[in-house]
Formats: structure tokens, sequence, C-alpha cells
């Protein structure tokens, strides 16, 4: 028992051999390697994420200008049309003023023969 106790004594005290060495270093490797990877693989899915999010931020201001858009393309027509009405207006006021003009003038004229008619009438009866 003595000797079987002295040898795995021996057997744990001893100096690692070059396998057990290399052994070693592999499981650390390994776990390195292991560690590495899961770290890139959360650092691709943290990019992927943000892609993502960059994407759908791209997607609604896409929408926003498209609304955008419509709408100043909307307010144009509705100005065109305005600026139409408004020359039309402006064309009749002018058509309309110068009727008025006209009318004032008529007015004085007409009443002048009508006075020169009933003067006339008046003088041929009285004479």
């Amino acid at each position: 028992m003595l000797s079987i106790e002295k040898a795995e004594k021996k057997e744990l005290l001893r100096l690692p051999d070059e396998q057990t060495v290399l052994k070693r270093r592999q499981r650390k490797d390994k776990a390195n390697l292991v560690k590495m990877s899961s770290s890139i693989t959360e650092q691709l899915l943290s990019i992927s994420r943000q892609l993502a999010d960059t994407t759908q931020r791209s997607a609604d201001t896409l929408n926003t200008l498209a609304i955008s858009s419509k709408n100043v393309q909307d307010t144009q027509h509705e100005l065109q049309n305005t600026n139409s009405t408004i020359s039309q207006s402006g064309k009749l006021l002018d058509k309309y003023a110068r009727r008025q003009f006209t009318d004032k003038l008529i007015i004085p004229f007409g009443f002048i023969f009508f006075l020169a008619c009933v003067i006339y009438i008046i003088m041929n009866r009285l004479f």
C-alpha cells in the first residue's frame, strides 16, 4: 500500500509532460476561439440590428418625402388655379371699369341729346 501511495504521489507531483501541456494549450485555444467567435457573432448581430434600424428610418424618411412631395404638388396646382381665377377676375374688373367709364360718358351725352330734342319740339310748337 505504501509503495502504491508513493507511486501515486510521484505521479501527481511530477512535471507535466509535453502531451499534457499541448492538450491544455489546445483546450485554452479552443476556449479562446469559442469566446472570440461568440464575440464576433454578437458584433455581427449588433451591426445587423443597426442596419435594420437604418433601413427602417430610411423607409420612413422616403415615405415622408413622398407625402411632402404630393402635398407640394397639390399646393402648386391650387396656386395655379387661384392664379388663373385672379387673372380672370382682373380682366373682368378692367372690362367693367371700361364699361363704367363709357356709361359715364354716354349718359350726359344722352341727357344733352334729350334736352336738345325737347327744346327743338317746344320751339317748333311755339313758333
